[in-house]
């Protein structure tokens, strides 16, 4: 009889004795239910219930990215430059993806602390339906102020997503009393992720080749669909949901202020962050220069992230040591300059294939650099700030988009490929080597217990 009753876990708090979760979360430390036992009102979780709602999470972020756009929106943007008889067309291409920057920027922050007062659900939902209106701009009209509004309403979206997915999947894993599945679960979500941009790239090119409005329109109506599985996520109860939106805020702030390792993984991972995602969009510069077909764009950009999600197989092994960690997060970040280099001497020696085979190399690590940065974050800070602390590393990043993105335009329009990138590998590796230092100094990888807030 005792096999047929269900499996749960019964998880409770009291109020009086509140241990941050996070200080034993994701550790391996065999006293987390301790931690999850004393942060959480007495309720019994159904093991397969936790495990139906990983599956649609994963339906959900799958549904949600499937951007038909993705493979071709630079070489959109520049072909409609061009045509309007722009002589710079790579470095408007890329301030048109900072005004993308600049909607993550005066969002992001306010937004995760909006999915810690408000709930993450209706973080994401109201990420849904901004991406939608966004994108459904590029349908309407290609002219440049369209363009600007879309990618900054594209970017507010963006932004109420960010950390928001994350987090309402930890705190369903700690309440569950198994935060340290959280790598491994990670992984499977952010494979349905890049499922979902594997599926849209290969597509995308052949639909922006039959009739370009349709990349867009695909884009919002599965936007639209993604509240669906959305509708279906039970958020569990938050410490923090009595609270008003300025006292999460005075919260977050002041774990920042008091979290030295974190404010150091903070900076670490939105400089990374922002070479990678460079390095992911200028692809698309070099495919136009080198003259390949826009239908091969998808094939290229859908393999790129086809090979992100294979590498997330390795997330939770390297997550599972601190050491490990560390040094996966250093060899991909130092492989930027390489690969740039790398690239540039293949552009001039004609190999030019060769050379999108680099690119696609490195930026296909952007997916496993963040998934880790994000793995880390979230044992170095408590569930009641999370999302809050998630989106300030996103809006670390967009603020360093700003300047970023444009300056590396420019300088493959001065100098072309090979000297562009030289130029910018030369720029990237002293900023990455203090970075990283400051990481490692500042104890990133060596404390054993996250923040007491």
């Amino acid at each position: 009889m005792g096999s047929l009753l269900p499996r749960t876990q019964c998880v409770s708090t009291r109020p009086a004795h509140v241990i941050p979760s996070a200080t034993w979360a994701g550790l391996g430390n065999p006293l987390s239910h301790v931690a999850v036992h004393f942060n959480h009102e007495a309720t019994p979780v159904n093991v397969a219930a936790m495990t139906r709602f990983e599956r649609r999470l994963c339906v959900f972020s799958f549904v949600r990215t499937v951007w038909f756009y993705m493979p071709v929106l630079v070489h959109h943007i520049v072909v409609e430059l061009r045509a309007a008889g722009a002589d710079q067309p790579h470095a408007l291409a890329m301030s048109t993806l900072v005004i993308f920057s600049i909607g993550i920027l005066l969002a992001e922050y306010p937004s995760g602390v909006f999915a810690d007062w408000a709930g993450r659900k209706h973080a994401l939902a109201v990420s849904c339906l901004l991406h939608a209106a966004g994108i459904s701009l590029y349908a309407m009209s290609s002219t440049l102020p369209a363009l600007f509004v879309g990618q900054f309403v594209v970017g507010v979206g963006a932004a109420f997503r960010s950390g928001a997915d994350s987090a309402l999947l930890h705190s369903h894993l700690e309440r569950a009393g198994t935060p340290d599945r959280y790598s491994a679960a990670l992984a499977r979500m952010r494979i349905a992720t890049n499922g979902a941009i594997v599926v849209g790239c290969l597509s995308g090119g052949l639909l922006y080749a039959w009739w370009p409005p349709a990349v867009f329109i695909g884009t919002a109506l599965c936007s639209l669909a993604a509240l669906v599985p959305l509708r279906g996520l039970e958020e569990p109860p938050r410490r923090v949901a009595h609270r008003s939106y300025l006292g999460v805020l005075r919260e977050s702030v002041a774990e920042v202020r008091g979290n030295g390792p974190a404010r150091a993984l903070l900076l670490l991972s939105g400089g990374g962050v922002t070479l990678f995602l460079f390095v992911f969009w200028t692809t698309q510069s070099y495919l136009v220069e080198m003259g390949a077909p826009v239908t091969q764009n998808g094939l290229l950009i859908g393999t790129t992230a086809l090979l992100s999600a294979l590498s997330l197989t390795a997330l939770a092994w390297l997550s599972a040591s601190r050491r490990r960690h560390g040094v996966a997060v250093g060899l991909l970040l130092f492989t930027i300059p390489l690969v740039l280099c790398a690239t540039a001497t293949a552009y001039r020696a004609g190999r030019l294939w060769l050379g999108a085979g680099f690119l696609m190399t490195i930026a296909m690590g952007q997916v496993l650099f963040r998934s880790l940065m994000n793995v880390r974050l979230q044992q170095l800070v408590p569930d009641a700030v999370r999302a809050s602390i998630v989106s300030l590393e996103s809006w670390l990043g967009s603020l360093l988009y700003v300047p970023v993105f444009p300056i590396g335009g420019a300088l493959l329009d001065m100098w072309g490929i090979d000297g562009g990138y030289l130029a910018i590998a030369a720029l990237v590796l002293p900023p990455s080597c203090v970075l990283y230092v400051r990481a490692w100094r500042r104890g990133v990888w060596h404390v054993e217990t996250p923040s007491p807030r």
